[in-house]
C-alpha cells in the first residue's frame, strides 16, 4: 500500500471533533468495473474524551451493490454490514462484516474529499 496523505490529519480531526458526528458518502468501483458499492454512515470519534490524534469510524449498512453479472450477494431487508475506520494518517480499512472481508487504501484529500485510485479500485469518502 502506498503511503496516505499526511494532509488528511486536519479532516480526520475535524470529523472526530464534531459534536454530532460528520456524515460521510463511500463510493468503491474496482477497476474493471465489474460492480459499485455505496454506503454512508456518521464517522464518530475512536476516543471522543482525548486529546489526539485518533481516527474516526462508523458501523453502516452498504444501500448499494450492483453486480454486472451473477447474483446479488443480499436483498434490501438484510443489507451488508460495513464498518469503516480512517487513521489520522489518511488510511482508510473498510471491512465488510458480513463476509469477513477488509481491505486498506492510502487516501489523499482534497478539500472535504478522500480518494484512493490504486491500481485494483477507486475508493471515495465524501464529508457532509
Amino acid at each position: 500500500m502506498a503511503n496516505a496523505d499526511s494532509g488528511c490529519a486536519a479532516l480526520v480531526e475535524s470529523a472526530r471533533t464534531s459534536p454530532n458526528g460528520a456524515p460521510y458518502e463511500f463510493v468503491y468501483v474496482p477497476v474493471d468495473r465489474s460492480w459499485v458499492a455505496h454506503h454512508r454512515g456518521i464517522f464518530q470519534s475512536d476516543f471522543p474524551e482525548g486529546p489526539g490524534p485518533f481516527g474516526i469510524h462508523a458501523t453502516a449498512a452498504q444501500h448499494y451493490s450492483d453486480r454486472m453479472s451473477g447474483q446479488q450477494p443480499f436483498t434490501v431487508t438484510d443489507p451488508d454490514q460495513i464498518a469503516l475506520h480512517v487513521s489520522p494518517d489518511g488510511t482508510a480499512t473498510l471491512e465488510n462484516l458480513r463476509w469477513n472481508t477488509s481491505d486498506n487504501y492510502a487516501m489523499r484529500c482534497q478539500g472535504r474529499m478522500m480518494i484512493s485510485d490504486t491500481p485494483s479500485a477507486l475508493v471515495i469518502i465524501a464529508m457532509r
